[in-house]
């Protein structure tokens, strides 16, 4: 069984997708999908409250 590697803040949800050597941070919200490649020293935490002040694309599910 895979880790689960999701969290959530103010009502969305968080993942980790990777991409070959790349991560990607994805939020989830009511079908609106944000995200934003993380550098490998960037915090988790970090990049996910920046995200949502200043989401860079959305994907319309």
């Amino acid at each position: 069984m895979a880790p689960d590697c999701s969290f959530g803040i103010r009502d969305w949800r968080f993942s980790l997708v990777l991409h070959g050597s790349r991560v990607q941070l994805e939020a989830h919200h009511k079908g609106e999908i944000i995200s934003c490649w993380l550098t490998p020293n960037e915090s988790i935490n970090e990049a996910a409250h920046q995200l949502l002040a200043r989401p860079m694309c959305c994907l319309m599910a």
